[in-house]
């Protein structure tokens, strides 16, 4: 639960890499979910992979966990906003199968931007509050912190307003910021994109990272030999958020 797949995909020509929540996978991973929202004024990534066909290769790495869910707590208060669900959906199957305390709540713009809301809705029931903004049911933070107290873990993944406002409130109150965890996708929009450059004086090497690409993908393009033992954490200083 919580893990995620990086994928290389063809935008524009090029070849990028592109990371996606693994929603879920079978215990020898032959067989891995994830779910991709087209977002038709993104970098071009989510438009690529709605794009592809039965059949079509992608090189993809081994499922990275950077987001766990951790067993102990009394109470456990999910949170997912949007495509963010894809990182809460494994977790939310996991706490019920261990019979776990918990509560859910899933937030959209629309319902046309609720992926797997029936199933969500059908294994989860009254554990399960949806929150849908343009019918006018827009999501009151405060009453997703009346669930949590000193004993409560909460995980949630999704746009970072939604969740600065969930961190404000976890830091204006008593309780531990340790029990609040989350995941964001990039700058989640926050701020638009920007070139960068970046050195790397022992080579001399010197490049420009570019709206669509990622540190490993500029240095590999100047013909630096990356070593596999850090590309992992070159391409997570490249997105911070993540």
């Amino acid at each position: 639960a919580g893990s995620h797949i990086d994928l290389m995909i063809r935008v524009g020509g090029e070849s990028v890499r592109r990371s996606y929540s693994v929603v879920r996978q079978s215990a020898d991973l032959r067989d891995l979910e994830i779910a991709v929202f087209e977002v038709r004024n993104s970098r071009g990534g989510s438009i690529a992979m709605h794009g592809l066909n039965v059949g079509d290769e992608l090189e993809i790495t081994q499922p990275i966990q950077n987001f766990p869910l951790r067993f102990g707590a009394k109470k456990y208060v999910l949170l997912a906003g949007g495509i963010g669900v894809t990182a809460i959906v494994e977790m939310a199957r996991q706490l019920l199968e261990h019979g776990v305390d918990y509560r859910f709540f899933y937030v959209a713009r629309s319902k046309k931007a609720m992926a797997f809301a029936e199933e969500l809705k059908a294994l989860h029931g009254e554990k399960l509050t949806i929150h849908i903004d343009d019918e006018d049911n827009r999501l009151d933070v405060g009453e997703v912190m009346k669930h949590v107290d000193k004993s409560t873990e909460l995980y949630m993944c999704g746009p970072i307003r939604l969740m600065d406002e969930v961190r404000r409130n976890f830091a204006s109150s008593d309780l531990d910021i340790t029990n609040l965890r989350y995941e964001t996708f990039g700058a989640s929009g926050w701020f638009e994109s920007e070139v960068f450059t970046v050195r790397v004086p022992e080579r001399g090497v010197e490049v420009s990272v570019g709206k669509n690409q990622t540190i490993v993908e500029a240095l590999e393009a100047t013909g630096l030999d990356v070593m596999a033992e850090i590309e992992d954490l070159l391409d997570i200083l490249s997105k911070p958020e993540r």
